[in-house]
């Protein structure tokens, strides 16, 4: 997975889909629980990490990984930056897109 910047200069960085667990105490403490909705991610180069809400989360299709199977590349959109911990570069929540996709297509079409 990947990080994609909205800033005039395009950046990308690796970042990697984390098991609820890992940070699940860390949050409990300051009385915040993750939605089915949303997910954690950690970042492979933290000083490049991008910390501007609603940055995008995606997915370089076709990659056997991740379950792509098309011939020509493609991003595709995993998810919307929520919210992370002031105190960590490397550690944030997103928002899986996939539970909203008909309401984002309804509000496109009005």
């Amino acid at each position: 997975m990947e990080e994609a910047g909205w800033n005039l200069n395009f950046i990308k960085t690796k970042i990697q889909g984390v098991a609820a667990l890992k940070y699940h105490r860390m949050y409990m403490k300051r009385n915040i629980r993750l939605a089915n909705s949303q997910f954690y991610v950690e970042s492979q180069e933290p000083r490049y990490t991008l910390r501007k809400l609603g940055s995008p989360a995606v997915t370089l299709c076709p990659n056997p990984s991740n379950g792509c199977k098309r011939i020509r590349p493609y991003y595709t959109l995993a998810g919307l930056l929520s919210f992370y911990p002031r105190s960590s570069n490397k550690i944030k929540v997103y928002t899986k897109i996939q539970q909203y996709i008909g309401w984002i297509l309804e509000t496109i079409e009005e």
